[in-house]
């Protein structure tokens, strides 16, 4: 398998392990498809990426069926088709990664699909850690947090990832505690869109500004977010990487 590092690979050290037996890799196909779980794909060639969902997985018949779920998707349907694709995606306490075959175009139940052929292998990474992504800090994601009922705190994002986000925000004292759940958070993604989401505090540390000044850096995790969500950031996670963007 190529073992180049996909997106959403997490950092680090992490037990990884292959799947060949072919009924294991039907059952984790499966369980991505039954939770709708975007599938993050570069292309073999000239590494253009693409976003897609499995919506069929025939053991018997030893294929998979694909739904594009990037804009463009006529470019996309051409990497797919001539050049094969590298997947990876989240699933529950894995990463999951495998090398898609070239695939053809077919129609289903009145749907454009593309179908290839099961993967021999998946490589798989136990979760430790997950892959963050440095935001430029001309025109980071901000975050408008809550504190009371009738009061909220603008904060900006220092990276992300589709599973949470370090956020700062100017203050002498904390204002939140660790632990601490906050609901009807509004993130505004530069380029793609504002999300209503829920954070737990997991971690806070005071910085002291050049000036003297305080602020504090929390790193939050997201709560149930969405798939349409973690598909949005994912494309943008994507487009800052290809953008070679870096803080400062």
């Amino acid at each position: 398998m190529d073992t180049r590092k996909h997106p959403y690979q997490p950092e680090g050290q992490n037990n990884e392990f292959g799947l060949s037996e072919t009924r294991e890799i039907v059952r984790v196909l499966t369980d991505l498809m039954r939770q709708r779980t975007p599938l993050a794909g570069i292309g073999n060639r000239d590494g253009q990426e693409l976003l897609a969902m499995i919506v069929g997985v025939e053991e018997a018949g030893r294929y998979m069926l694909l739904a594009c779920l990037s804009s463009g998707c006529e470019a996309s349907a051409d990497i797919v088709a001539k050049e094969g694709v590298r997947f990876s995606a989240q699933h529950n306490e894995l990463y999951v990664r495998f090398v898609a075959g070239m695939a053809r175009r077919v129609r289903h139940e009145g749907r454009e699909l593309f179908q290839l052929p099961l993967p021999t292998e998946l490589l798989c990474l136990q979760r430790r850690g997950v892959h963050r992504v440095a935001v430029s800090r001309a025109n980071p994601p901000r975050c408008r947090l809550p504190v009371s009922d009738s009061e909220t705190l603008d904060s900006s994002a220092m990276d992300i990832s589709i599973g949470g986000i370090s956020l700062s925000y100017l203050s002498d004292e904390p204002i939140f505690s660790t632990g601490q759940i906050l609901y009807g958070c509004r993130l505004t993604v530069p380029g793609v869109g504002e999300f209503v989401i829920g954070l737990r505090v997991c971690n806070q540390v005071r910085l002291v500004l050049p000036g003297g000044n305080h602020s504090w850096r929390i790193g939050c995790e997201f709560i149930n977010a969405s798939s349409a969500v973690e598909r949005e950031l994912q494309r943008y996670m994507i487009k800052i990487e290809r953008e070679g963007q870096a803080p400062g």
